[in-house]
């Protein structure tokens, strides 16, 4: 088990995202009250011009098209009344990358933290879930790993964040409970961390995981830097 992480395969969640389905006119230009709910319990109201709410849709769209963990991480959208909790800092994103080890892995994630909040243990608003999946066929076998964000920071279109596992099935290089992992992503061009991220020694210890990227075969990432 090297410094790197450990990914999986996605199996498929069909979901028609679109800003019709959110009851925003293509014509609007007036930001959008817009709720991101996804089955890890996260409920994120974010206010989103028509061009963010349809690049935070194929973000979306990517999560449930490429299911990865145990449970698979699935999110939805939703119109929103508002946060009165206030803005929020985050990155959405699905697909698959190619491993090394793996060949091709499934990836999840929805991580957000309150606007500019320090970056340290314990920061206010932070949540989210990073997951990793291989089908029967990769190398390393059917795996997967599920992991819970503990630590993010956000700036313009880079998404950085540690994350502990806390489950984990196959082969070594998912993991095992307990370890944390250091991922940076970025929008445009989206890419993310090389194997997936790093094996890392503390939350907020992002271990240059920003200078190892590589581009994603398919999918979609959103960055969000309120």
């Amino acid at each position: 088990m090297q410094g790197f992480l450990k990914r999986s395969i996605l199996a498929i969640v069909p979901m028609t995202l679109s800003a019709l389905a959110l009851g925003v006119p293509s014509g609007a230009a007036d930001p959008q009250d817009t709720m991101l709910s996804c089955n890890d319990g996260t409920q994120l109201s974010v206010t989103l011009d028509p061009v963010a709410l349809l690049a935070l849709t194929d973000a979306v769209t990517a999560v449930n098209l490429n299911p990865a963990g145990d449970p698979a991480l699935a999110c939805s959208l939703s119109q929103s009344s508002g946060d009165p909790n206030g803005r929020k800092d985050f990155g959405v994103g699905g697909g698959q990358f190619t491993s090394i080890r793996c060949g091709l892995v499934n990836f999840s994630f929805s991580a957000h933290v309150a606007d500019d909040a320090p970056v340290g243990p314990g920061q206010p608003g932070v949540g989210g879930t990073y997951n990793n999946s291989t089908g029967a066929m990769s190398p390393c076998g059917e795996g997967h790993f599920t992991s819970t964000v503990d630590c993010v920071r956000v700036t313009g279109n880079l998404v950085q964040f540690t994350t502990r596992i806390t489950h984990a099935r196959g082969d070594a290089f998912f993991g095992t409970p307990g370890d944390e992992v250091a991922l940076s992503a970025t929008d445009g061009p989206d890419q993310i961390t090389f194997e997936g991220g790093f094996f890392t020694t503390a939350p907020c210890n992002f271990i240059g995981s920003e200078n190892a990227l590589t581009p994603i075969v398919r999918g979609n990432i959103n960055v969000h830097d309120a």
